[in-house]
């Protein structure tokens, strides 16, 4: 059916059966609506932390604070850091779970936390040269919706470990906050059409009024009072 055809059928109905289609087309996108703009929350995305093996401690701070820079300047997101996590499952319970592929544990411990997203690295140092750190390992992000992990690969000395944290952003967590737009926009483009619906309906009364009303008014009649029925 034709946009011009639609409109003329929908314009050419009461204005009754006209409010009754228009309150049924909100009610049935409503809903969509809702579920749309439930589903579009900032994820929650937890750092649990480090496990090094090798590594000169005095490099610990500073490899994590890279990693503390990069989820809580990304936007889209609810950061969660290695602390609060700590305090909320417990210090030992988040220690196991840096490296360990158990998805029982993970999911356990997301939901406890409130985490759609958790994090954690793991570093070797397998440099051959004495005074220079060669980080070799996988930074992890396990997913409780997927119960799934993702890994990327870790090959860099100290001093280049920033390409390694920009990897990290583009394969493992920009896409995070990449789909959480895209829903935000279908939930945005549902409400506006239901706008759009109600200042249709708006328009529609409006235009009644201005033509005539609606049918329950005085009429406005001409002529002698008492003489309109009379025949000339």
């Amino acid at each position: 059916m034709s946009q011009d055809h639609f409109c003329s059928n929908f314009f050419g109905m009461n204005r009754k059966r006209r409010n009754v289609i228009a309150i049924l087309l909100i009610v049935s996108i409503l809903p969509h609506s809702v579920s749309s703009a439930e589903k579009t929350k900032k994820p929650v995305v937890a750092f649990v932390g480090t496990k090094f093996t090798n590594v000169p401690e005095v490099h610990h701070d500073r490899i994590n604070l890279r990693f503390h820079r990069l989820f809580s300047e990304q936007m889209g997101i609810v950061y969660m850091g290695p602390n609060p996590v700590k305090e909320v499952v417990g210090k030992a319970v988040a220690d196991s779970a840096i490296g360990a592929s158990n998805k029982e544990l993970l999911a356990r411990m997301a939901r406890k936390s409130g985490a759609d997203h958790l994090f954690f690295a793991v570093l070797d140092n397998q440099s051959q040269h004495e005074g220079r750190v060669m980080l070799v390992g996988d930074v992890v992000r396990y997913d409780l919706e997927t119960n799934q992990f993702y890994r990327m690969e870790v090959l860099k000395y100290l001093e280049d470990f920033a390409i390694e944290i920009a990897r990290v952003k583009q394969h493992l967590l920009e896409n995070i906050a990449q789909d959480n737009s895209v829903a935000f926009s279908k939930a945005l483009l549902t409400m506006g059409v239901i706008m759009i619906l109600g200042l249709l309906m708006l328009f529609v009364i409006k235009t009644e009024v201005n033509i005539g009303g609606d049918g329950t008014g005085p009429t406005d009649n001409t002529g002698v009072p008492g003489l309109n029925n009379l025949s000339s």
